[in-house]
């Protein structure tokens, strides 16, 4: 199948895997993708005065790679979202 174009203003996809307010509890899960073969990276952000670690995988080129990787993850009960990258 050929891959979609982007959407407008859209450069690429991530997955959002979890969002921790413990780095213990990011890093955990970040440890169990990287073993299973997954890139994953911890982004801390701060959101009204708090602190939170997303977990994500990506960058994706197109939407059905970020979900191709997402049906692997809801196989081994692993929730997910796809989030669009502003470029």
């Amino acid at each position: 199948k050929q891959p979609s174009a982007p959407e407008p203003g859209v450069a690429g996809y991530m997955l959002q895997v979890g969002s921790f307010k413990e780095l213990n509890d990011a890093d955990r899960l970040r440890a169990k993708l990287t073993l299973g073969g997954h890139d994953a990276l911890i982004q801390s952000v701060s959101v009204n005065a708090d602190t939170w670690h997303r977990v994500r995988l990506g960058p994706f080129g197109d939407r059905q790679s970020a979900n191709r990787v997402r049906a692997a993850l809801q196989q081994n009960q692993v929730p997910s979202m796809v989030l669009p990258i502003r470029g």
